[in-house]
């Protein structure tokens, strides 16, 4: 779950996107639930289906990241999903976006689809502790038009890879759907 800040850089200007969204209506901390668990706020929730290369479907319900706000915040802080599988990262247009894990206490996984849904890569990433001033960056090397955050160790049950793609992103859900 992952996020994005500005980097300026002598070649360019890099969006990082951290393991966390927030969206416009989203308020600016997560909630914390009874027993102390911490869950992200404010964000849509959508079912998104993706069909694996062997023709199969999964169905999951995600939160869904659709501007910048929610893309810099996407799960900072959360320890709670709330019963949704993850958060999906939308974005306008493909582009080259790094994620990082600061104030991410989960360990997660990005899966990275192309504009036309085709899955691109997958990458454990691991929360960067505060000690650590230089957070790794990740990402694939082509164009991702969404990428998927799931918790760490999900997606081989899954069976999401290569020849995997994401198909649709629908009706509000409120909970797992079927993996």
């Amino acid at each position: 779950m992952i996020r994005a800040a500005v980097l300026a850089a002598a070649v360019g200007c890099t969006v990082l996107v951290s393991c966390g969204s927030s969206s416009g209506t989203a308020k600016d901390a997560p909630t914390t639930a009874p027993g102390g668990a911490v869950r992200p706020e404010g964000f849509a929730s959508a079912e998104i289906v993706i069909r694996r290369a062997d023709g199969s479907a999964c169905s999951m319900c995600t939160y869904l990241a659709r501007n910048s706000a929610e893309w810099q915040r996407g799960l900072m802080n959360a320890t709670d999903l709330d019963g949704r599988d993850g958060m999906l990262f939308q974005f306008p247009a493909p582009n080259m976006d790094r994620f990082w894990m600061r104030d991410t206490v989960l360990p997660l996984t990005g899966v990275w689809f192309a504009a036309d849904g085709a899955f691109i890569d997958a990458i454990d990433m691991r929360p960067c502790p505060d000690s650590e001033p230089n957070c790794p960056l990740y990402g694939p090397d082509q164009p991702a038009a969404n990428v998927l955050e799931l918790p760490l160790g999900t997606l081989q049950g899954l069976r999401i890879g290569v020849g995997s793609r994401l198909e649709s992103v629908g009706a509000t859900c409120t909970g797992q759907i079927d993996n």
